[in-house]
């Protein structure tokens, strides 16, 4: 009932995002990286501002960086807890921003580069990443009429939201 509590989950969840891209960046460089971006991030106007906020920006800050922390990880180790993280970490971004689909974008880019680049790492990692998506799909499927009902409110962009014009539309975007 307090606007200190409405906010609370938005602050935790921006002190959480710099502790998750100090993993990020030390699991990719070494500490001092982690430290470097951990340190900008911490200092950086645009996510003080958004971790103040009580919306979901800071949310998807967290979970997207969370999904390339965990698909870094995945795809070193291949263990299937980390897959399942990763999905579960795709899952709550999409849930909290439909731009996620551009960090599933870009994770599915590196995808397709290693995989030229390495024959055996589709048969090791890509298999497992697709996996994961459709598992993040079928977590997904029961926001889908929400989704279309939250597309057609706006008669701006759509009369009616079939699957063609959202299509359309998405890559219009």
């Amino acid at each position: 009932k307090s606007e200190f509590i409405l906010r609370l989950p938005f602050a935790i969840s921006g002190v959480v995002t710099i502790f998750v891209i100090y993993k990020l960046g030390s699991s990719l460089f070494s500490t001092n990286e982690g430290l470097i971006s951990a340190f900008l991030l911490a200092i950086s106007p645009f996510h003080i501002l958004y971790s103040r906020d009580a919306r979901m920006y800071s949310l998807f800050t967290l979970f997207s960086l969370s999904s390339y922390l965990f698909f870094y990880l995945a795809s070193k180790n291949t263990k299937w807890s980390l897959w399942i993280l990763y999905s579960l970490s795709i899952t709550l971004s999409i849930y909290t921003h439909y731009f996620t689909v551009f960090v599933i974008l870009s994770q599915f880019i590196i995808v397709i580069i290693f995989v030229s680049a390495n024959t055996q790492f589709f048969g090791r990692i890509a298999s497992k990443f697709f996996l994961s998506l459709f598992f993040s799909f079928l977590l997904f499927l029961p926001w889908i009429p929400s989704f279309f009902k939250q597309l057609s409110i706006n008669q701006q962009f759509f009369t009616k939201a079939s699957l063609s014009e959202t299509f359309l539309w998405i890559i219009d975007e």
